[in-house]
């Protein structure tokens, strides 16, 4: 793979800039608590599905997970806007629990006057078309169910303020 066919990751929100638009926060931060559009490509061959995680960069306690749908199919390159918990997400996708204990997609919520707070957004494309987990997931534990099954990642750096 030459470096203008990486595995890369993107979304339209996030063209001019890495801040999430207040409307992807959480309800109490003063958002909408809608899902963030997404779009991939240039899969490693042999991909079989992918697993997306929205995750808190700083999160000492493995608590700071916002979105993670497993067994994406490998037919599918993109995400959109408020897909989470809909029709619209790909018939076999899985979303998981997040870190305030639903399932889908949870915006994320610093606080107030605690300055930018920083998160990444990752997909893994996996040689596997599903894995099993169960109930609420640690960051940690998603990543031992992918052990040995990860074909490529990407990732966009993301913040609030």
């Amino acid at each position: 793979v030459t470096a203008s066919q990486a595995f890369t990751l993107s979304s339209p929100i996030l063209k001019d800039s890495t801040v999430i638009p207040l409307k992807y926060t959480y309800s109490k931060a003063g958002g909408l608590n809608i899902s963030i559009p997404l779009e991939w490509s240039n899969a490693p061959e042999g991909t079989k599905s992918y697993v997306i995680l929205m995750y808190d960069e700083a999160s000492s306690d493995d608590n700071g997970i916002y979105w993670a749908v497993i067994n994406i199919p490998s037919s599918v390159t993109s995400l959109p806007e408020g897909v989470s918990l809909t029709s619209a997400m790909p018939e076999q996708a899985v979303e998981l629990i997040n870190s305030y204990g639903t399932k889908g997609y949870c915006g994320p919520n610093p606080g107030l006057g605690k300055g930018i707070h920083k998160y990444k957004i990752a997909i893994f494309a996996l040689n596997v078309e599903s894995i099993e987990v169960d109930g609420i997931v640690s960051a940690q534990q998603l990543l031992n169910a992918m052990d040995g099954k990860i074909l490529g990642t990407a990732e966009i750096p993301v913040s609030i303020e």
